[in-house]
């Protein structure tokens, strides 16, 4: 809406600033169901909720404790209320036959591999436009699985001869960039990540890329295996999965 004519927001437009009641300044442009209604209520406050459309996101945690899984049926329920999604697979792990069991429609699947953080920022740019293009019906989401696996050009260019210290600085300069251009969309930018012990204490778990994610993500999902599934007890028994807290 824009600003009154009248009154102290139409002196300001008078102004030249373009300026709307705070009222109408809607900070959330939805919700993506993460098909969990736990999971909803503990990233929204609201069963019906979800992860916020509009925002980053990160989700991370050690090896086997289900970020790929729940990346993958946030693309799923994204499909099923009629919107679109893209898979930025930097890792080279995506599975057809495994993502298709968890309720994403392949063939609908955009698919990209960046190796690099400004390779994703074009990925996740691109993605954007052609939302902004198309107008689908339903919510947009554009997954990074994993932003741990990214490189740099620096990197790439100096392999092990040189420190790479730029990834953190690119990182923070993409969530700038992408908070801007997402931020009136029913899009949501989800990445995963790995937990690290931290320099200098093996006692506590930090994430890889600095702190871009850490400040710019509006939620951040720490998944923590806590024991193991069995099929049968004993030794010998079958482990069929992994129980986490989230």
């Amino acid at each position: 809406m824009a600003a009154k004519k009248g009154g102290w927001l139409g002196a300001l437009q008078k102004t030249g600033l373009t300026v709307s009641s705070a009222s109408d300044a809607l900070q959330v442009k939805g919700w993506l169901d993460t098909g969990n209604y736990a999971l909803n209520w503990a990233i929204s406050g609201r069963l019906l909720g979800g992860y916020p459309l509009g925002h980053t996101g990160e989700m991370f945690g050690d090896p086997g404790t289900g970020k790929s899984f729940l990346a993958a049926r946030a693309i799923a329920m994204a499909q099923r209320q009629g919107g679109v999604a893209l898979l930025d697979d930097s890792e080279g792990a995506y599975n057809k036959e495994h993502t298709a069991h968890l309720g994403v429609d392949v063939d609908a699947l955009a698919y990209a591999h960046s190796r690099t953080v400004k390779e994703h920022l074009a990925v996740a740019n691109g993605f954007v436009k052609a939302y902004r293009e198309v107008k689908p019906k339903g919510p947009g989401v554009c997954v990074l699985d994993s932003l741990a696996l990214l490189s740099t050009e620096h990197e790439m260019e100096k392999q092990l001869d040189k420190r790479d210290m730029s990834k953190a600085a690119e990182l923070k300069a993409f969530y700038r960039i992408m908070l801007h251009d997402l931020n009136d969309l029913p899009v949501a930018h989800i990445a995963t990540n790995h937990t690290i012990a931290a320099i200098g204490s093996y006692n506590t778990r930090t994430t890889g890329g600095g702190g871009g994610p850490k400040f710019a993500a509006t939620w951040r999902l720490d998944l923590r295996a806590i024991s193991k599934m069995r099929n049968g007890s004993g030794e010998g028994a079958e482990v069929i999965g992994t129980i986490c807290r989230v």
